[in-house]
């Protein structure tokens, strides 16, 4: 099918047709893009994208004829998706404020604002504080990502005035990483004749899905008709075909998005700069076979616990099961077991034998989102301070920035041997809580994906293959 390229204008000016109940293929849906490169936008009068071919194909399938209208003005067709009929917009970004206000058939494509740098660099980030250490961390002058370092408390930026001449100095490394979307720089790379295959994403700070976007009048059964379309091409190929020609080297999301974090020895950068860990192996065991598997988003706990407070069909691990949480997601597991403890340097005088022990100290450490901060506002603590990572409580920790901290006792050790501290150099007081990790599934995941993920774990369970991950990650550890 020939995609026909339409003027927004005329459909301001007269409108749409109703939406009618018994179109579940969605013919009379009237289709509309903004113009926003790689995704949805025209060269030589030809309409096309990431975005804009895999609608095509799925007009295809269901043997439609729909135009596509391009525009550059988002604010007008925002207010169409909100004010008529029988609508559906491309590449739009889910929000918990959005959510309700539309239908939604994805995601298509994750943006993330991300610490990007060379492949041949060999940088590892194992936390934020590695990426304030670099020499430099470049940003387009004005955008937001600017503003977002400035606030993470980053010394080392360099702006530049375009985001052609910001790519420029990362390939010619008068910058160590680019903090912005890695499929706008790979992009961007693409135009200039570079290689985009050589600039990489080495951790993701937040995160942005982004879907086919349908008015509200739009029947479940065109959604559902549409979302099997969509899952269909990310099955067979088809959606990773349109990245490898256009995002050269970047990922397509799969049916489920899966977020994760620095959090050693469940889950890590190694050597490689590859994910690994005690629950990355459980999760990549129960992948095997099944459609579900896709890229894994290494992000901060933050970031990846607020996407599936509101992300249908979204992932983060591994997640404490607590009593604060018990009904906010859907769980598979256990895939881990732990206790929080307090810990403090060797060197210092403090002892911590209770709870109430600590309630003296004149700051705790432990790390935003975890459970261990809730866990702490509930006994009335009031002297809690966070960070980021695991890795960033530790080293305040050893540097007396703060006298205690609240860490779990299965990554001490890894996180010590990362920092150069043996564990003489830190003492475990008082235990905080004990608890088991899961895989934390949002509430509106599809039914038939949790059925199949717990079926992979209790197979993993039977076999003893859940028991031979867990001995070969902590053989002192019985579980």
């Amino acid at each position: 099918m020939k995609t026909t390229i339409t003027i927004i204008l005329s459909v301001l000016i007269f409108g749409f047709s109703s939406c009618k109940k018994e179109d579940i293929a969605g013919k009379d849906l009237t289709i509309l893009c903004e113009v926003l490169k790689p995704y949805n936008y025209q060269e030589n009068g030809v309409l096309k994208g990431i975005t804009v071919d895999a609608v095509t194909r799925i007009l295809q399938d269901l043997n439609l004829d729909n135009s596509i209208g391009i525009t550059t003005n988002w604010d007008s067709i925002y207010t169409l998706l909100q004010t008529r009929e029988n609508t559906m917009v491309l590449t739009t970004v889910m929000t918990p404020e959005r959510k309700p206000l539309f239908k939604w058939v994805g995601p298509i494509t994750l943006w993330n604002n991300s610490f990007v740098g060379l492949k041949s660099s060999n940088l590892i980030l194992t936390g934020i504080e590695d990426a304030k250490n670099v020499t430099a961390v470049g940003v387009v002058k004005g955008y937001d990502t600017g503003a977002t370092l400035t606030s993470l408390g980053f010394n080392n930026v360099v702006q530049y005035n375009t985001l052609n001449e910001l790519v420029q100095r990362l390939f010619d490394k008068s910058v160590d990483l680019i903090f912005d979307d890695l499929g706008t720089l790979q992009f961007n790379a693409a135009g200039q004749s570079l290689d985009a295959t050589k600039i990489t994403s080495l951790m993701t700070w937040n995160s942005a899905p982004a879907y086919l976007v349908f008015s509200k009048d739009v029947s479940d059964n065109l959604i559902k008709n549409w979302q099997e379309k969509l899952d269909l091409l990310k099955d067979n190929g088809f959606i990773q075909g349109l990245y490898d020609t256009y995002l050269p080297g970047t990922h397509a999301p799969g049916r489920i998005l899966m977020f994760t974090e620095e959090n050693p020895p469940q889950t890590y950068r190694d050597a490689a700069g590859n994910l690994a860990g005690s629950s990355m192996d459980m999760l990549n065991y129960m992948l095997k076979g099944s459609n579900l598997g896709g890229p894994v988003e290494y992000t901060n706990w933050t970031n990846a616990y607020n996407q599936i407070l509101f992300v249908p069909n979204s992932m983060a691990f591994s997640t404490v099961r607590s009593t604060a949480r018990e009904d906010l997601f859907q769980w598979v597991g256990p895939i881990c077991k732990k206790r929080y403890c307090f810990y403090v340097a060797s060197y210092s005088d403090y002892q911590i034998a209770t709870i109430d022990d600590a309630r003296k100290m004149r700051s705790i450490g432990t790390v935003a989102g975890w459970s261990s901060e809730q866990e702490l506002a509930d006994l009335g603590f009031n002297n809690v301070v966070t960070w980021a990572t695991p890795q960033e409580v530790f080293k305040k920790l050893m540097d007396g920035d703060i006298p205690c901290a609240v860490l779990n006792d299965i990554s001490m050790r890894m996180l010590g041997d990362a920092a150069g501290h043996p564990p003489k150099d830190y003492r475990k007081g008082a235990i905080l809580s004990e608890g088991q990790n899961y895989l934390a599934f949002s509430k509106d995941t599809d039914p038939a994906y949790i059925t199949t993920m717990t079926n992979a774990y209790n197979q993993m369970v039977s076999s003893g293959k859940l028991a031979e991950i867990w001995k070969g990650w902590y053989p002192d550890i019985i579980w």
